[in-house]
C-alpha cells in the first residue's frame, strides 16, 4: 500500500438515549472499521519499509518517515513501481542518475533532519584546571551517553532525535568516493544489497555535517556545535569542499584497513590488518585503490577527538573506553605437542587472554647473538599469523590449552636457531580484526569490557583502537636539532589535496602550522595543552606536555631523538602503551619511510577546502 492511499477519516457525532437519529447499524460499524483498517494499513506500509533499518529502535521511525518524503521534496522522480523498500527505491533512483545527483539527493534527506539543535563542551586550559573533565553546554547539557557491550545496551540520549541521532551517531552505510571527492551512498545497514563483507565495497558511517566553533583562549578549550549556520561558525572541515561549498553529509570508514579479494585497501570486516604502513608506503598503496583516497587524515583524527568530548566531556578517553592498548603478551609452550592447532601455556598466563581476541604463533630469532621475540619478524608468526583464540581450556592444574584458528597443525617443539641457540615456541597477542565490535548494542563500545585495555571500541560506529597505531597522511612533522642550544622542536606540516601528499619530503603544497610542538628527549610524557591555528582550527596538536596519567588530555607524546629530519604522525597507541594510548596519543618519532608492525593504516579521501 502506498501511503498516498490513506484516505481522509470522516468524524461521525453520536447522540445517546433516547435520540434515535444516531443508531449503531452496520453502516456505522463498517465506516469505523473502515477507517481504522485505512490507518492501520498507512502505518503498516511504513514499518514494512523500513523495519529493517530501525532494529526494534522507535527513535528512528521519524529519520525514516523524512526518508519518504524525499519522494514527495526532491525532483520530479518518484521512488520506482513496486519498490516496497525505500531505502531500495533511493538507490535505484540514484544509480539513474548522472554525475553527482545521488549525492544531492542523499544531502536533501540529510538536510530534513536539521531543527535547530545547538550545544557544546567546555574545558579548562591545564593553567586554570588539570582535571581532564568538561562542562556540557547548550542542548548538550542534559544529553546521556553511556558506552555498550554486546551483551548490555547503554544509554544514548542522541538517538532520541533524528538530528542528533545523525550527528553524533550516524548512519552504516556502504559507499564509495568518486574522483572529485564526492561521497556516494550505495545501501544503508538493513537493506537488502548492504554488506560489511566487501560484496557491495567499502563500510562507512554517514553523518550529518555539523557546523562548529572552536573556543580556544588563555582559560578555556571548548566546543560548540549546531546543525545549523550561527555567527562565528564554519561547517565540519571533512564536508568542506576545495571551492569552499561543503556537503550536508560526510563519511568517516568504519574499519581499520584491510586489503580486499582484489588486494586492495578496503574498510570491510572479517580481515586481518595491513601491517608495516609507512607515511611514504601508504601512498601507493591507496592510489592503487583511486587517487581520491588516502591514508586517516587529520581530520579524521579531529572528529574521533571532538565526538569524544562531545558525549563523553571527559578528555580522559581511556576512562570511557581503553581500546586494545594493555594486551602485549608472549608466552612459552610448556607441553611439547605434534600435529596440533594448540598451544600449552601456564593457567597464571592464560587468564591474560580473551577468547575472540587475536594471536601468532611461532618462534623467536637470533639478533645481536641473542634470541629475539620482535614480532615484526616472519619466525614469530612462522606457524600461525594473527588468528582468532577460538578457547581456552584446563590442560592440568598448571597449565591451560589455547586453541587457535590455525590454517595447519603445528608442532610446539623447541627450535633449533643455529648450533647453539634455540627458541620456545610462543603465542603472541596480536591486533584485532575489523568487525569484532559488529555485536556491541550501541553506537559506543567494546564487545565485552569497555575498560580492560584488551578490546577495540566502537565511537558513533566507528571502530578503533585494534591495538595498533595509524599513520597519519595528511601531516609531516619537521623536527630541528639546535646543537648550539641543545634544544629540540617539531613544526607540522599539512597538505589538503591528498594527490599532493609527498613521499620522503615537504614541498610548496604543505602549510606550515603555526603550532611547536615540545621536545620530550626520546620519552614519553603527557600532553597538557593543544595548539590552535585559526585556519585549521579542528586541529588538535600538543604544544606542552606537563600532564600526567590523570591530568590535562591524560595521553602521550613521543618526539623520538633529538636529530633534525622528518618525521611520520602515528596516532592512537598499540597493544602495550597502556595510560600513554587514547585520542590524543602523538608518537612522532620515526622516518617517513619506517613501516614497523604496530603501524597501521584507514581509508580516507583528501579534498579539504576553506568554506565560503
Amino acid at each position: 500500500m502506498k501511503l498516498d492511499n490513506v484516505k481522509d477519516y470522516s468524524e461521525q457525532s453520536w447522540k445517546n438515549a433516547p435520540d434515535k437519529t444516531t443508531p449503531i447499524n452496520a453502516d456505522r460499524l463498517n465506516h469505523m472499521e473502515a477507517g481504522i483498517k485505512s490507518a492501520a494499513d498507512g502505518v503498516k506500509a511504513i514499518i514494512d519499509a523500513v523495519k529493517d533499518e530501525i532494529t526494534d529502535d522507535a527513535n528512528k521511525i521519524p529519520s525514516m518517515a523524512a526518508l519518504y518524503g524525499v519522494n514527495k521534496k526532491v525532483g520530479t522522480d518518484a521512488l520506482p513501481e513496486g519498490m516496497g523498500d525505500l531505502v531500495r527505491g533511493i538507490t535505484t533512483l540514484n544509480d539513474k542518475k548522472a554525475d553527482k545527483e545521488d549525492a544531492i539527493t542523499w544531502s536533501q534527506w540529510f538536510d530534513l533532519h536539521r531543527t535547530g539543535w545547538h550545544g557544546g563542551v567546555t574545558f579548562p586550559q591545564f593553567a586554570s584546571s588539570q582535571s581532564p573533565l568538561g562542562t556540557k553546554t547548550g542542548d548538550n547539557a542534559d544529553v546521556v551517553v553511556q558506552t555498550s557491550t554486546a551483551t548490555t545496551k547503554g544509554r544514548n540520549d542522541f538517538a532520541d532525535k533524528p538530528v542528533t541521532d545523525l550527528m553524533f551517531n550516524g548512519l552504516e552505510v556502504n559507499g564509495y568516493i568518486d574522483e572529485d571527492g564526492e561521497p556516494h551512498i550505495t545501501a544503508v545497514k538493513g537493506s537488502p544489497e548492504f554488506s560489511r563483507d566487501g560484496s557491495n565495497g567499502d563500510v562507512y558511517m554517514a553523518f550529518l555535517t555539523p557546523f562548529y566553533k572552536r573556543i580556544y583562549s588563555d582559560t578555556e578549550d571548548s566546543w560548540d556545535f549546531a546543525d545549523h549556520q550561527l555567527d562565528g561558525m564554519k561547517p565540519w572541515d571533512g564536508a568542506v569542499r576545495q571551492d569552499g561549498t561543503y556537503r550536508s553529509f560526510y563519511f568517516v570508514a568504519k574499519y581499520p584497513g584491510v586489503y580486499n579479494d582484489e588486494n586492495i585497501v578496503s574498510s570491510i570486516s572479517g580481515k586481518k590488518l595491513i601491517r608495516g604502513v609507512s607515511h611514504n608506503g601508504q601512498i601507493g598503496m591507496f592510489a592503487k585503490k583511486g587517487t581520491q583516497y588516502c591514508g586517516m587524515t587529520s581530520t579524521d583524527v579531529a572528529w574521533a577527538q571532538w565526538m569524544m568530548d562531545m558525549k563523553f566531556a571527559n578528555r580522559s578517553s581511556q576512562v570511557t573506553m581503553t581500546g586494545c592498548t594493555g594486551y602485549s603478551y608472549q608466552y612459552p609452550a610448556t607441553v611439547i605437542e605434534n600435529d596440533v592447532k594448540r598451544i600449552i601455556i601456564s593457567k597464571n598466563n592464560a587468564k591474560n587472554l580473551v577468547v575472540g581476541s587475536y594471536a601468532s604463533i611461532g618462534y623467536g630469532f637470533i639478533q645481536n647473538g641473542t634470541v629475539n621475540t620482535d614480532r615484526g619478524n616472519d619466525n614469530v608468526h612462522k606457524y600461525a599469523d594473527d588468528v582468532k583464540i577460538l578457547k581456552i581450556e584446563d590442560y592440568d592444574d598448571n597449565n591451560s590449552a589455547v586453541y587457535v584458528d590455525a590454517p595447519t597443525a603445528f608442532s610446539t617443539d623447541t627450535v633449533a636457531l643455529n648450533d647453539t641457540l634455540t627458541s620456545p615456541v610462543y603465542l603472541s597477542t596480536m591486533h584485532w580484526w575489523p568487525g569484532d565490535c559488529d555485536d556491541v548494542l550501541g553506537p559506543d563500545g567494546s564487545p565485552s569490557n569497555c575498560t580492560s585495555g584488551k578490546e577495540p571500541f566502537v565511537l558513533s560506529g566507528v571502530e578503533l583502537s585494534h591495538g595498533a597505531y595509524t599513520t597519519i597522511s595528511d601531516i609531516i612533522l619537521s623536527s630541528v636539532y639546535d646543537s648550539d642550544a641543545d634544544t629540540c622542536s617539531q613544526t607540522p606540516y599539512i597538505v589538503n589535496d591528498n594527490r599532493k601528499i609527498a613521499n620522503n619530503k615537504l614541498t610548496d603544497d604543505y602549510v606550515k602550522l603555526d603550532i611547536t610542538i615540545p621536545d620530550t628527549n626520546d620519552s614519553w610524557k603527557y600532553i597538557s595543552k593543544e595548539g590552535y591555528d585559526s585556519r585549521y582550527p579542528f586541529l588538535q596538536l600538543p604544544i606542552e606536555a606537563t600532564g600526567s596519567s590523570t591530568t590535562g588530555f591524560c595521553d602521550g607524546l613521543h618526539t623520538g631523538k633529538r636529530t633534525t629530519s622528518l618525521r611520520e604522525f602515528l596516532w592512537g597507541g598499540a597493544l602495550s602503551d597502556w595510560s600513554y594510548a587514547g585520542l590524543r596519543c602523538s608518537h612522532l618519532n620515526d622516518s617517513l619511510a619506517r613501516g614497523g608492525w604496530f603501524f597501521c593504516s584507514r581509508l580516507s579521501s583528501l579534498r579539504r577546502g576553506v568554506a565560503a
